[in-house]
């Protein structure tokens, strides 16, 4: 009876923490599954902003490439026209000065609109590691089982088994 009760008490033992193992195991496996999803979301969404980023900056280019040939056939056209009305001196070249500046504003506009947006796509990737962050914490982590735990258990076990032993014995 004694070798019965602590087999039992033994068994159940043995099963309780097989059945706290496999459930830290499936814990794991949805914590490192969550964790693989939310880096692979991160890289999507980093790959998508460098990808925007980089449209931004060709966009940015093409407008300036655009704004110098306008501005050099603006001033081609005004010398021209200077030198074909027999114009000449400081008016012209208050002209020209004119259009250098117009020029060299519009591309700083474009230079600073660049820019803020490159700063605004930057942050941008920095809440993205923050939410990639943020999911991957949000899953707890599996708590192994506890072999101490089990085996006080184990001996609690045998001790109730050898006390009903006495006891039967002493009967």
């Amino acid at each position: 009876m004694a070798i019965a009760s602590f087999a039992i008490g033994a068994a159940q033992t043995v099963v309780g923490f097989m059945g706290q193992q496999a459930q830290y195991k499936a814990q794991q496996q949805y914590y490192e599954n969550n964790r693989k999803a939310a880096n692979q979301a991160a890289v999507n969404k980093y790959t998508s902003q460098q990808n925007r980023a980089l449209q931004e900056r060709e966009a940015a280019s093409q407008e300036k490439q655009n704004t110098q040939t306008k501005a050099m056939k603006a001033r081609a056209t005004a010398a021209t026209a200077a030198g074909e009305g027999g114009v000449a001196g400081l008016s012209v070249d208050a002209l020209m000065g004119d259009y250098y500046a117009q020029q060299g504003r519009y591309e700083r506009s474009i230079d600073n609109n660049y820019q803020m947006t490159a700063d605004y796509l930057r942050s941008e990737m920095d809440a993205t590691q923050a939410q990639a962050t943020s999911r991957i914490n949000s899953v707890q982590q599996g708590t192994p089982p506890s072999f101490a735990s089990a085996a006080v258990s184990l001996f609690g076990n045998a001790l109730n088994g050898f006390s009903t032993y006495n006891k039967l014995k002493t009967s």
